[in-house]
């Protein structure tokens, strides 16, 4: 092996890496306990000290120069399965937009128009801008979208004179406009949920926002927030000497609480305040010499909290400002101010000079607790340049709003007016004089992007822009921490299976892949840590075991192929490089197929199951990693020093040595087979369907957890009356029709978009099994999809599947460049996935646990499709290789190719077995939330390698035998696939070149010809 050396240092630095990447992990989860230790208190913990605790320490460096929050971003997230939270997916309500644009229009025909479009797009994926202008033609022929939208607010933008396409242009641009808001505001308001690793992304494509809070525990109060619609506030902001008894006040009352808490703690004085924090401490002492000294100490406990910025503005590091929303709740704090006032943040912080985040706090004035002027005045903003050519932002109102804007810069000439988003700062500019006519420019320190922020968000005013919330997952933190055993059990037990398997077949020489095995999970888990963004969730743990099972193919290939070269009488060191370099075909090739629907989950699939799609492609990586060099690697220092090695125990040496078995005869018998059971499906499915899972068929589930045992009948009478209707109840995680947990689906109000909706129903459920008696329910966890992201996901499904034959056929079609092998793959994966639909139709509601069709089903098919590729593949691979040996004998293509079936047995044996022990292990000990996912692989499994044996190939000799069938020599329009070994033209190069002068010799002989006769 070449440059061993190189690949030595090559593993040294991944290993380090991952050392170095996955020790963020360790550092955070310790700080987190210390957080815990630091606020548990007689077994309960009080969550505002542990998150004041991590506050604390969020900006200040902990770990390498590393802060806290740099910690946080760089570990190995668990997912909100695995530790408990909320996932949401919210949608930008377009016709609100459309309705603010039509200047709230009562006209009926508009109203037809957007409740069709609503209706439409339940199951259509074209814009709601395409659905209504549709919806309006049809309910009023000949009219114009310009009578509807020609408003004074869009003056400029929309005339009367505007064609449909015009305004539709215009009506595209504000709904995006709309989103792209909604998406800063819900990234705003995220913040104020005090949870770590939170994830806000749009989802690209559609109208909709992803939202991931973990460790989220009151569903209610996100709801709440993340769908009111948005704020736009103008106020007074008070200057400090306005409020300077008030300060006063705050700094005595700080300087009392640091003497009751150093009292309590009985520690030793600490120092007071810095140097730069002295001149606010100084300008109170000046209040008088009688005293200076008290003034001056509660001074020093003032900005020992809030740090002066400027003459009239205070701000807190970021770490202290838990502590400080605590002191201003206060009610005694309260008191000390004028009642009209109120404190707001601004919405981002500047570093200090020592690197330290200070957030900016306004001290803002709201007689009545109303502001002097709201969003709703707005009629357009826009980013522009000033004279100088400065970014500026330009401000337009209405009638009313001009009035009430000129009172209000008025009386506040060289003082600042803050304006407010859902009660956060974002600009607090000094008013220059008064202004009149509601026109505005707001110019300062900007940059480009600040005043495009500023006017998209003074447009929120304008355009509220509400969201719904169209799918919504609850996981109570009990489930994810049993979901967190399970998984954790599940690894070791699979990964200790696999490791014993290896050496019980293989001898000593599985020692050297157990080896590289572990090696290929501890890199496996450092470069999941080094991906930013990464998480592990559970259908991310079945990928891990999933991992640990396939891995073992590279090895088995290579050692199946090393067996073969000692048996061909080489030396050992020969044998060993053969056998790689004979490997390196089906290795790449298999893993080839299985890495593009890897890719195909990453594109399509979404939350959890694009969690295990991340680990299942990282997991083909650092597989070939191991596979290839490091056993390699280890082999070749095994055999320097002299030794040599086995590579079967000795009740396996001979185990499928000379196999001869006639895979090919039999093949019409294995085609009934599979056309009895698809056939058998399809009955089923005609009679009783699929279990389709609630992000199939929209609606709300709900997991709950039961005192004792209960029956799904008598759940299921309980709540009939309470939903309008029986609900679907299934046994969760439990065996047989009673169990102490259920998961209970239901479409009771789910065209209600409103938060209350969701209350509501869980009331209904609650309220419904509370009649059961003594035996308490509780809900674990929910979840929520609504009709029109149900259609969608079907689409997406349905496209998934599709896409991932055609990336696979056409893979097949150039490595193997034979139609054929390309026949032979298609049928394989359409085998393969009606007789798994098949299975889960035949067996839904007999089997004891979950037979749902939902995304986690959709994810475990387009990874069956890929285990069976793999599969396959290794099969053709050995085809191809006989077939090109055979050329110029007279050998029969069934023959062929049983041949190479039976030379392949013992990989197709020992891969598909280890992947069956560790998915079994799965299926036995991942727990409730993925047992359908793991009993999907597992039946998939064993149908991919019956289909690589029995469908596949013997599709590839029905193909290949027809053509051999076919005259050899073709005529004018024929073609063939190989030159015959006996032509030896030197000027014949490829089959199209050998066909054509075929055709020619052809033609010549058929041509008459005239000579001169002989006498």
């Amino acid at each position: 092996m070449q440059n061993k050396t190189g690949i030595l240092i090559l593993t040294g630095i991944i290993a380090l890496l991952s050392v170095y990447y996955l020790s963020f992990t360790f550092v955070s989860r310790s700080i987190k306990e210390d957080a815990t230790a630091f606020a548990s208190k007689g077994g309960q913990i009080d969550l505002k000290k542990k998150q004041r605790y991590l506050d604390s320490l969020w900006k200040e460096p902990v770990y390498l120069g590393n802060t806290l929050q740099e910690v946080t971003e760089r570990e190995l997230g668990l997912g909100l399965d695995l530790q408990g939270g909320m996932h949401v997916v919210l949608e930008v309500a377009p016709a609100d937009i459309l309705r603010g644009l039509a200047g709230n229009t009562r006209d009926p025909k508009f109203n037809e128009a957007v409740v069709k479009a609503k209706e439409a797009q339940k199951s259509s994926r074209a814009s709601f801008v395409d659905l209504f202008t549709d919806a309006y033609k049809e309910v009023a022929p000949g009219s114009k979208l310009a009578s509807l939208f020609a408003t004074s607010a869009n003056r400029g933008k929309i005339s009367y004179q505007s064609t449909d396409t015009e305004v539709k242009r215009v009506l595209n641009d504000e709904v995006e406009g709309a989103i792209g808001r909604a998406f800063q505001i819900l990234q705003a308001r995220v913040d104020k949920f005090g949870v770590s690793n939170a994830n806000v992304q749009r989802l690209p494509g559609t109208g909709r926002v992803l939202i991931e809070l973990p460790g989220a525990d009151n569903p209610e109060r996100v709801r709440r927030l993340l769908t009111g619609a948005a704020k736009l506030e103008f106020t007074e902001v008070y200057q400090l000497g306005e409020i300077s008894t008030g300060i006063e006040g705050l700094g005595a009352y700080l300087l009392r609480e640091e003497a009751t808490r150093k009292a309590q703690a009985k520690a030793t004085p600490a120092t007071s305040g810095t140097a730069a924090k002295g001149d606010l401490a100084s300008q109170l002492a000046s209040k008088g010499d009688s005293a200076k000294a008290d003034t001056a100490a509660a001074g020093a406990a003032l900005t020992q909290l809030f740090v002066p910025i400027s003459q009239n503005q205070l701000g807190v590091y970021l770490k202290d400002t838990a502590r400080a929303n605590s002191v201003l709740n206060n009610p005694e704090v309260k008191a000390l101010f004028p009642t009209d006032m109120i404190y707001a943040w601004d919405r981002k912080g500047f570093a200090t000079t020592d690197n330290r985040e200070v957030l900016p706090i306004y001290f803002i004035k709201k007689p009545g607790g109303q502001a002097p002027l709201e969003g709703d005045v707005i009629t357009d903003a826009t980013n522009d340049y000033d004279d100088a050519g400065r970014p500026e932002v330009r401000m337009n109102m209405n009638a009313t709003g001009a009035r009430k804007w000129a009172a209000l810069t008025a009386a506040n000439v060289g003082r600042p007016v803050a304006i407010l988003l859902d009660n956060l700062v974002y600009t607090a500019p000094n008013v220059q004089n008064e202004i009149t006519g509601g026109r505005s420019s707001i110019t300062g320190q900007f940059t480009v992007e600040d005043t495009k922020d500023m006017s998209n968000i003074l447009k929120a005013g304008k355009l509220p822009a509400p969201t719904t919330i169209v799918e919504e997952s609850i996981v109570g933190s009990t489930l994810g921490s049993e979901a967190i055993n399970a998984g954790i059990i599940s690894s070791i037990v699979g990964l200790l299976i696999v490791l014993a398997f290896v050496v019980f077949y293989y001898g000593r020489a599985g020692l050297i892949a157990d080896a590289a095995l572990i090696l290929n999970m501890f890199f496996l888990m450092g470069v999941m840590a080094a991906v930013p963004g990464t998480v592990l969730t559970m259908p991310g743990i079945a990928g891990i075991v999933l991992t640990i099972g396939m891995s073992v193919d590279a090895n088995v290939l290579i050692f199946e192929r090393i067996k073969e070269e000692l048996a061909a009488g080489k030396p050992f060191r020969v044998a060993i490089a053969d056998g790689f370099r004979n490997a390196y075909s089906s290795i790449f090739d298999s893993n080839i197929t299985t890495l593009l629907t890897g890719f195909i989950l990453l594109l399509f699939g979404t939350g959890l199951i694009r969690g295990f799609a991340v680990t299942l492609v990282i997991g083909i990586f650092t597989s070939l990693f191991a596979a290839i060099l490091i056993t390699r690697l280890l082999l070749d220092a095994y055999t320097d020093s002299g030794k040599t090695l086995s590579f079967s125990a000795p009740w396996s040496k001979n185990l499928f040595k000379d196999s001869n078995f006639d895979f090919v005869s039999r093949r019409r018998t294995y085609y009934i087979i599979s056309s009895t059971i698809i056939a058998i499906g399809i009955a089923s499915v005609l009679y009783k369907g699929f279990g389709l899972g609630v992000d199939f068929k929209g609606g709300r589930s709900y997991v709950v957890r039961f005192d004792q045992s209960v029956g799904t009948t008598d759940v299921r009478a309980a709540l009939e009356a309470p939903l309008g209707g029986a609900p679907e109840v299934k046994t969760y995680g439990g065996a047989g029709v009673n169990s102490d947990q259920v998961k209970i689906t239901t479409s009771y109000l789910i065209d209600n978009d409103s938060p209350e909706s969701d209350k509501q129903v869980e009331a209904a459920v609650l309220n419904g099994l509370a009649k059961m008696g003594s035996n308490k329910a509780t809900i674990q966890s929910s979840q929520k999809v609504g009709p029109t992201i149900a259609y969608d996901l079907i689409v997406s499904a349905f496209w998934s599947i599709l896409l991932a034959v055609a990336v696979v056929f056409v893979f097949i079609l150039i490595r193997f460049k034979r139609l054929a092998f390309g026949y032979g793959a298609v049928v394989a994966l359409f085998h393969d996935v009606l007789i798994i639909l098949a299975l889960f139709s035949i067996f839904n509601g007999i089997l004891p646990f979950s037979l749902d069709i939902d995304q986690a089903f959709i994810g475990a098919l387009l990874t069956i499709m890929g285990y069976s590729m793999n599969d396959t593949v290794v099969v053709f691979d050995r085809v191809r290789e006989y077939l090109n040996e055979s050329k110029g004998k007279k050998e029969a293509i069934p023959t062929i190719i049983n041949n190479a079936l039976n030379a392949t047995l013992s990989r197709t044996a020992v891969t598909g077995l280890s992947t069956m022990l560790v998915l079994v292990v799965l299926f036995i000990f991942g727990g409730a939330t993925i047992r359908g996912f793991s009993f999907a692989m597992l039946i998939g499994v064993i149908v991919g390698t019956y289909s690589s044996l029995f469908v596949a190939t013997p599709i590839v000799v029905d193909t290949l035998t027809r053509d051999q069938d076919k005259p050899q020599t073709p005529g004018v329009t024929g073609r063939i696939d190989e030159i015959p070994a006996d032509f030896t033209d030197a000027n014949v190069q490829t089959p199209e070149e050998f066909s054509a002068a075929a055709a020619k010799k052809e033609k010549k002989a058929k041509t008459p010809l005239i000579r001169p006769s002989q006498a």
